[in-house]
C-alpha cells in the first residue's frame, strides 16, 4: 500500500510539472526514482546512413577528330607572255650554202682578199662568242648573159678548229634588184657581239630595205636566226642595249613619195629562244642616229 501510495504521488508531481506553464520540460529524461524499475524503452541514437556507393561508368570514347585536309596550293600565276610576234627566218636574203668553199684566211693582207673573185669587196672579221665569223660583200667580177651589171654578193664563214674558213650563208641579188649590202655587228642576245645584221638595200624610187640577222652564241652553231622585211625609206639603228629599231615611211594617210606625214616604228628585241617584232605607236620623225 505504501508503495502504490508513493508511486501516486510521483505520478501527480510529474503531471502538474508537465503542465506549468513556467517551465518547459526538460529534454532530458528523468532519472527514475530510486528503487523503481522504468519501464520505458531505451532510446537507441539514429543509425547512421551507410555512404551511398556510386558507380562510376566508364568515360564513352570521343570520337577521333576528323584529319584536317590539307589546303590547296595556291594557283601559281600565268606568265605573262612576250609582246610582239615571233620573227622568223622566212623570206631571209641569205641561203645555207650548197658547197663549203673552204677558203684560208690571209691575217696579212685582211679579208680583202679573202674572195678573189668579187670586186668592191667590203668586208669584216668578227671574234662572236660561238667562234670566229667572217663576212664579205663585192660584186661578181662578170656579168651574166644579158645582164647590164654584175650582181651583189654577201658570203658569211664560220672558222673551223684547222683554222680554215667554211662558207655557211650566202645571198645573191638579182641584177637590177639589189642596190647594196651592208653588215653591222650587235649584241642582241644578251651576249658581246652576237648578231651580225645582214641589211639589204633595194632599188626603186621607194628604196626599199630589210634585214637578217645571224647569231653566233656561245656553244651554239651559227645560225640564220631572223628576217625583217622591208620597208620604205627605211631607217635602221641597231641599238647598243640590244635591239634594231626599224623606221618605215607611212603613206596610208595618201601623202607624196617625198614627204610622209609619219613614220611607222618596231623593233626587233631578243626573248630566248626567237627574236619577236614588236611595233609602236607611229612617230612624225625618225631620230637622226
Amino acid at each position: 500500500m505504501r508503495l502504490r501510495g508513493f508511486v501516486a504521488s510521483a505520478c501527480a508531481l510529474a503531471a502538474l510539472a508537465a503542465c506549468s506553464p513556467d517551465k518547459a520540460p526538460s529534454a532530458q529524461p528523468s532519472s527514475p526514482a530510486p528503487g523503481v524499475t522504468s519501464s520505458a524503452p531505451s532510446v537507441s541514437p539514429p543509425a547512421k546512413p551507410s555512404p551511398s556507393v556510386s558507380v562510376s561508368r566508364p568515360p564513352s570514347p570521343s570520337p577521333s577528330p576528323k584529319p584536317t585536309p590539307p589546303k590547296p596550293k595556291p594557283t601559281p600565276p600565268k606568265p605573262t607572255p612576250p609582246p610582239g610576234t615571233v620573227l622568223t627566218a622566212k623570206g631571209a636574203y641569205l641561203q645555207a650554202s650548197e658547197d663549203e668553199n673552204l677558203t684560208d684566211p690571209d691575217p696579212e693582207n685582211g679579208c680583202e682578199v679573202h674572195d678573189p673573185d668579187l670586186n668592191d669587196v667590203a668586208c669584216g672579221v668578227v671574234a662572236m662568242p660561238g667562234g670566229v665569223a667572217t663576212w664579205i660583200t663585192g660584186r661578181e667580177q662578170h656579168n651574166l648573159p644579158g645582164a647590164d651589171e654584175p650582181r651583189i654578193v654577201v658570203r658569211i664563214y664560220q672558222r673551223l678548229k684547222n683554222g680554215s674558213d667554211s662558207l655557211t650563208y650566202v645571198g645573191i641579188g638579182e641584177p637590177g634588184q639589189w642596190a647594196d649590202v651592208t653588215v653591222r655587228t650587235g649584241s642582241l642576245t644578251g651576249q658581246v657581239r652576237d648578231t651580225l645584221v645582214v641589211i639589204v638595200t633595194f632599188r626603186g624610187s621607194g628604196t626599199y630595205a630589210g634585214y637578217d640577222l645571224v647569231t653566233w652564241r656561245k656553244s651554239s652553231p651559227l645560225k640564220l636566226a631572223a628576217h625583217h622585211p622591208e620597208g620604205s625609206h627605211p631607217q635602221i639603228y641597231v641599238r647598243s642595249k640590244g635591239y634594231v629599231s626599224y623606221y618605215e615611211a607611212d603613206y596610208s594617210d595618201g601623202a607624196p613619195n617625198c614627204c610622209p606625214h609619219s613614220w611607222k616604228h618596231d623593233n626587233v628585241v631578243w626573248y630566248a629562244p626567237t627574236f619577236r617584232l614588236v611595233k609602236l605607236k607611229n612617230v612624225s620623225q625618225p631620230p637622226s642616229s
